[in-house]
Formats: structure tokens, C-alpha cells, sequence
């Protein structure tokens, strides 16, 4: 059975070299920070349910950590943009974004901070506002730091791949997300998908669905595609999930 983590992953392992076989470069960062040891966000089914519960409590901290502190979460994130950019092998003038779940909350941030030179960020099943999370028996954190949002970055867009029936994303929070975007004129596309749960592109979670995660990379791909044009994408036919993958509509033409 592959590692699973709240945090860096095979999972995210595997979507690097998925994107790669398509003709980018990727780096997966653990944004989940180094708050909490790694064994402490550990999620394996084999585990007892002590053990289990004390694992995800361990992820929960690790990423309220960065959620109650937005100045450091910022500034971890931007740290990672410019090291991304600066590898040898990336395009600093092509640079975007994709999270799942707290990931997709990251990039989120990403877009309220303004982070300059990011293109398009893609959430999947992400928790769509920046507040620290409570746990049933946890509440959450206070807030340590809370800077302004700046929205500085008007050019990005912002594409949402979501699962309708996710219980981490209510309705006020859809509509607080769109009224937010819409009050400062960022470019944005609301994807929400029939009868998905929670975690449709983990193979290895509960909510996976086939068509969701298919049709929600097929959309991130089409988004990679009309903001630059000049990358060939290669046709992969099975995604980091296991997913088959249609061939792109220019390679079926052919």
C-alpha cells in the first residue's frame, strides 16, 4: 500500500512525474510546514483507532499551524514560488498552482496574497476560505496573525474542482468564495461535480470518483493549455490516481 500522509505524499510524488510526462515541471512541496513531525501526520488504515485519531489530530495541528498564522503561511508559500521558478529546469515567465484538500487552500491563499508571476491556480476538493479548522472534540486555534489581503495579482484565474456533496464546503461558503472573487475582479470558474464527495482524486481515499477526477484534470489540463499555448502537452493515459485519461483533442485529430 503506498505511504499516505497529510502532507507530501506518493500521491503528490506521482502527480509530479504524471505532470512531467506531459511536458512541465513540477514541484511538490509539503505544506503542511515542519510544526509537526512526520509520523505524526501519518494516515494508514492498518493503524488501531488510537493511534489513528492521534495521526489525525497530529495532521489537524500541522496545518492549523500554518492556517492560524497567515504571515508565515505567506511567506512559506512565496518561498516556494521562487524557489520553483528558479530551478534550473522551470520557465520563470510560466508558473502555476494545483492543491488538494489544505493544498487546495493553499493555493487559495496564493490568490489573496498576490503572489506576482503565479498564472492559474487549481483547487481540487479545497477548503475554500483560510481559517484555522476544529475538530469535534479540538477547537480551533486562535489567530496568531491576520494580514490584509491584497489581491495584487488581477491576472491570475482561479479554477475551483469541487465535489457537490463535499461536506467541507457548504453553500455560504461557495457563495462567500464567489462574492469574494467577483468583489476583486479575479478571473474565476466554479467546477462542481454530481454525487462527489470529499477526496475524489485520491484513489486511496473514500470519496475517489472515476469521472470527477477525470473530467477535474482534464479541466487543470485545458486551463495549462490556453496559458501557454507554445508547451505541447503529451498524452498520458492514465493520471497520478489511476485514472484513464482521454487522449487531448488534438491528438485524437491526428
Amino acid at each position: 500500500m503506498p505511504r499516505l500522509c497529510r502532507g507530501l505524499n506518493e500521491f503528490d510524488e506521482a502527480k509530479c512525474a504524471y505532470l512531467a510526462s506531459i511536458g512541465y515541471v513540477a514541484l511538490a512541496i509539503d505544506v503542511y510546514g515542519e510544526a509537526f513531525p512526520f509520523d505524526l501526520r501519518t494516515n494508514n488504515a492498518k493503524f488501531d483507532p488510537a493511534t489513528a485519531s492521534e495521526h489525525r489530530h497530529g495532521a489537524f495541528a500541522a496545518m492549523n499551524s500554518m492556517l492560524s498564522d497567515w504571515a508565515k503561511f505567506r511567506r512559506f508559500l512565496r518561498a516556494w514560488v521562487t524557489a520553483g521558478k528558479s530551478h534550473s529546469a522551470a520557465c520563470p515567465d510560466r508558473c502555476g498552482a494545483i492543491g488538494y484538500c489544505f493544498g487546495g487552500c493553499a493555493v487559495l491563499e496564493m490568490v489573496r496574497d498576490g503572489i506576482p508571476g503565479v498564472q492559474g491556480v487549481v483547487s481540487f476538493h479545497g477548503v475554500l476560505s483560510s481559517y484555522p479548522q476544529a475538530l469535534p472534540d479540538t477547537p480551533a486555534p486562535p489567530m496568531v496573525s491576520t494580514p490584509s489581503n491584497s489581491y495584487a495579482n488581477k491576472d491570475i484565474i482561479v479554477y475551483i474542482e469541487n465535489g457537490a456533496d463535499d461536506h467541507l464546503v457548504p453553500d455560504e461558503a461557495i457563495r462567500g468564495f464567489k462574492d469574494e472573487m467577483a468583489a476583486q475582479g479575479i478571473n474565476w470558474k466554479f467546477a462542481d461535480y454530481a454525487d462527489t464527495a470529499h477526496g475524489f482524486s485520491l484513489l486511496a481515499d473514500s470519496g475517489y470518483h472515476e469521472l470527477s477526477d477525470r473530467r477535474s484534470v482534464q479541466e487543470m489540463l485545458a486551463l495549462w493549455a490556453e496559458l501557454w499555448p507554445e508547451v505541447e502537452q503529451k498524452y498520458v493515459p492514465v493520471n497520478a490516481a489511476g485514472t484513464t485519461m482521454p487522449p487531448p483533442v488534438s491528438a485524437a485529430k491526428m
